[in-house]
C-alpha cells in the first residue's frame, strides 16, 4: 500500500447551486473540528514524546537528562547544530570511500580501487584524507576507516578498499542518536513543507512516500536481504543524478544547498500502532469456477 498525505487530505461541500466541490479537510471551519484536532494534536504529542523517550533511554540518556534537555530546549528559539557536525567526519569517511572506488585516478586497470599508499603526494590515501577531511590527522582517519568500513592495512605502508563504501555509524550511543536525529529532521521538513504548498496552494511538493505491506513473520529476514541489494542499486542511480548537479567552483558552493534521500526497511509487531487493519492484507483463497 502506497501512502502520502494528499491520499487523506481531501473533503468534499457543495456550493449554493449543489455544485460538488472537493477541498483539503484542513480548509473546513468548523469549531468542533478544530477542538478535537487540538486533542488529537496533543495525544500525537505525548506519542512522540514517549517514542522519542524510550529511544534516548535505550541509547543511553537517562530520564534526569532528557528532562533537562526539554528544558533547555523549551528555551531556544532555534533547534541547536548537533547532530551535523558531530556526524560531518562521517560523511567525510563515506565521500572518501566513494571517490576511492569511483574515480579514475584511484582505480586499477579492472576498475577496481586500488591498493594506496598511506602517506605521500600523488593520488595517495593521504590525498583523499586531505581532500574530504581537512585539519583531521592521517593516523586518525586510518584508525577509523579500520574501524568502522571494509578497509585494512597492507604491508609496505599501503591500505586496501576490500569491499562497499558503507560506513558504520553504529559505533557509538551518540553516533546512532545524531544519524536517526538528522533524518527525523529532514523528513518533517519535508511534510511540513509539502503541507504548506499545499494549503498555501504555491511551491512546488517534494516526494515523500512510504510502502506499507504485510507479510509472514518468518519471512522478514528473508524479504530484508533480498531488497538489500535494490536498495542500494537504487541509491546508486540516485547519486548519479546527484553527481552532475555538485558545485564545480567556489562561487557556485555558496549558492549550493544538501539534497538528502533516505530509504529503511522496518518492521511492525502492534497493528494498532501501525495503523493497519491486518486482515484487509490477507490474501483471498482462490474461487473456482460458479457451477450454479
Amino acid at each position: 500500500m502506497m501512502m502520502d498525505q494528499r491520499s487523506l487530505s481531501a473533503g468534499v461541500t457543495h456550493t449554493s447551486n449543489g455544485e460538488k466541490l472537493v477541498r483539503p479537510v484542513g480548509q473546513f471551519e468548523c469549531t468542533i473540528h478544530r477542538v478535537a484536532t487540538a486533542q488529537v494534536g496533543e495525544d500525537l504529542a505525548v506519542e512522540l514524546f514517549a517514542i522519542l523517550g524510550a529511544a534516548l533511554t535505550t541509547l543511553g540518556v537517562s530520564v534526569a537528562a532528557q528532562d533537562r534537555a526539554l528544558v533547555r530546549a523549551q528555551q531556544l528559539g532555534t533547534p541547536p547544530r548537533v547532530s551535523g557536525p558531530l556526524l560531518r567526519n562521517m560523511r567525510g569517511l563515506s565521500e572518501m570511500l566513494r571517490a576511492w572506488s569511483k574515480e579514475a585516478d584511484y582505480l586499477d586497470p579492472a576498475g577496481r580501487p586500488r591498493v594506496l599508499s598511506i602517506a605521500g603526494p600523488g593520488m595517495t590515501f593521504q590525498s583523499l584524507a586531505e581532500r574530504f577531511l581537512p585539519g583531521v590527522a592521517l593516523a586518525v582517519v586510518v584508525e577509523s576507516l579500520c574501524a568502522r568500513a571494509d578497509v585494512a592495512i597492507r604491508p609496505g605502508d599501503r591500505i586496501a578498499l576490500l569491499g562497499g563504501v558503507f560506513v558504520n555509524v553504529a559505533d557509538s550511543p551518540a553516533h546512532v542518536l545524531a544519524h536517526g536525529i538528522r533524518q527525523i529532521d529532514q523528513l518533517l521538513a519535508t511534510l511540513l513543507h509539502n503541507a504548506a504548498a499545499r494549503q498555501g496552494g504555491v511551491g512546488e511538493g517534494r516526494t515523500e512516500r512510504m510502502l506499507i505491506g504485510v507479510i509472514t513473520s518468518n519471512q522478514f529476514d528473508d524479504l530484508a536481504r533480498e531488497l538489500k541489494p535494490q536498495i542500494a542499486a537504487f541509491l546508486e542511480r540516485i547519486e548519479s543524478a546527484v553527481e552532475p548537479r555538485r558545485p564545480r567552483s567556489s562561487q557556485s558552493l555558496h549558492e549550493a544547498t544538501a539534497v538528502s534521500v533516505g530509504v529503511y526497511v522496518s518492521r511492525d509487531d502492534d497493528w494498532e500502532r501501525a495503523g493497519i487493519d491486518a486482515a484487509a492484507f490477507v490474501k483471498p483463497a482462490a474461487q473456482g469456477p460458479d457451477r450454479r
